[in-house]
């Protein structure tokens, strides 16, 4: 669920030069449940301090227990220049960037049927206490069963992709055209899903807990090339047909960052 609205304008600078410019905001409003049975782990500072909290007793949090991300301001500019008349040549550029808004319904849904609406339990177990089917649930000693095996961080923010492009494109022979692009995108606010525990954080408010916990800060970078050949052939009723050979080549990179849930409030 959401609301968009955006304006956009060509403006014709002179006879060569066209550019297109562009502002849009969007709004998504994370996903609640009818009859409040949605629960989460409110974590302290690096995993110091863990406790429940559910949609009937937010604790200060909305109903979905996800606040909602109300910054989405999506520009968009773009660009065409042709040099000479009596030349093919064109130049495009252009840059925009885009909200991923249907992260909501990857997230909340998952919080629906845990503890204390339904039980999810995961058991710890060792060598000393080893699962079976003769015994396949053991009281545990010396760890305690995992309620919540999901958890959301309530400040999670929108992903997005910031967009650029560059093109030259040409007519090289009668009805042969050559366009050489360069094309960028950058991800920011990307998903990262943990699994913290004790072994892995020290904390011991996370003892015997196995859960895991999804929350944004992972980045991505691609850079790529594509040379596109393209032919037409034109009817005399305006209507045609065409072959397009195409080549491509890229960078990508990916980051995901080590976050603490506790200095995001």
């Amino acid at each position: 669920m959401g609301l968009a609205g955006f304006v956009q304008d060509d403006w014709r600078a002179t006879s060569k030069l066209t550019f297109v410019l562009g502002l849009r905001y969007e709004y998504f409003l994370p996903y609640t449940e009818k009859y409040g049975h949605l629960s989460d782990y409110l974590l302290g500072p690096n995993f110091s301090s863990v406790s429940v909290v559910t949609a009937r007793q937010p604790d200060g949090l909305p109903a979905s227990l996800v606040r909602s991300d109300p910054h989405l301001i999506g520009p968009r500019f773009g660009m065409a220049y042709r040099p000479w008349s009596q030349h093919s040549l064109v130049m495009r550029a252009g840059y925009s960037i885009f909200y991923n808004g249907s992260i909501y319904q990857q997230l909340v849904p998952n919080l629906v049927d845990q503890p204390p609406f339904a039980q999810a339990t995961t058991l710890i177990t060792s060598a000393a206490q080893p699962l079976s089917l003769e015994n396949g649930f053991p009281t545990t000693t010396g760890s305690r069963p995992a309620s919540n095996t999901y958890a959301v961080d309530p400040n999670y923010r929108v992903p997005y992709a910031q967009t650029w492009s560059a093109i030259l494109e040409d007519q090289i022979y009668r009805n042969v055209i050559l366009s050489v692009a360069y094309v960028g995108t950058k991800g920011t606010k990307l998903d990262v899903l943990m699994a913290p525990n004790e072994t892995v954080t020290g904390q011991k408010a996370l003892e015997g807990l196995q859960f895991r916990y999804e929350t944004d800060g992972a980045t991505s970078i691609y850079h790529g090339l594509v040379v596109n050949l393209r032919r037409q052939h034109a009817g005399s009723c305006a209507s045609g047909f065409g072959a397009e050979h195409g080549w491509r080549i890229g960078f990508a990179e990916c980051k995901a960052l080590q976050l603490d849930p506790g200095a995001r409030r």
